[in-house]
């Protein structure tokens, strides 16, 4: 009987013996007509990275309090600016009930202000985790891209120049065979 407790006891061990990557975390960002909305899923950390953002709310034992720092952690960590370099603003926050998942991570929908938005800035929980990465997958329109930020790049630009550098080395040949063939008709007559 022991021997099966025990067996049984190494059989789940690895299951609940890991927690979620505690230096990652997820946004999916949606931008229609009227509105930026982000998912985002939190790993457990995110109180010890509000704690050391606000050590004041360590005595506290209101929720209030929680969720007005964590409204400032975000609107300070978490930027969206537009094509002049203006700030979007964070309207509100909710937490995300829709996503069924377990204790171990904290799931919220951050609302911004409409606009369109062409540089993240995202330094959230880098306060907690020196290899902290925020993975964002950006849905625009019809286009859909991936991006990560961590403590050497913490922004990045949308709208970059998307000239793919295949088209430079094309080009230079396009013209040598271009020339190559008016030298040819040139000759012919």
């Amino acid at each position: 009987m022991i021997q099966k407790k025990f067996l049984l006891f190494l059989i789940i061990l690895p299951f609940f013996a890991f927690a979620h990557d505690a230096n990652k975390t997820f946004f999916k960002i949606v931008q229609s007509d009227d509105s930026i909305i982000v998912n985002a899923e939190f790993p457990w950390t995110l109180r010890n990275a509000l704690l050391k953002f606000k050590p004041e709310l360590k005595n506290s034992k209101n929720k209030i309090d929680f969720k007005n720092a964590f409204f400032d952690y975000v609107a300070i960590n978490f930027i969206l600016k537009d094509k002049n370099g203006q700030i979007i603003e964070l309207l509100k926050i909710e937490e995300d009930k829709s996503v069924n998942t377990h204790s171990h991570q904290n799931n919220y929908i951050f609302y911004f202000d409409n606009g369109i938005f062409y540089e993240i800035q995202n330094t959230l929980l880098f306060n907690e985790n020196k290899n902290q990465e925020n993975f964002h997958f950006i849905v625009l329109e019809n286009q859909k891209f991936t991006r990560i930020t961590d403590n050497k790049n913490y922004n990045f630009n949308i709208y970059k120049s998307t000239t793919n550098y295949l088209y430079w080395l094309i080009i230079p040949f396009l013209l040598l065979l271009i020339l190559f063939f008016f030298k040819k008709y040139i000759l012919i007559e």
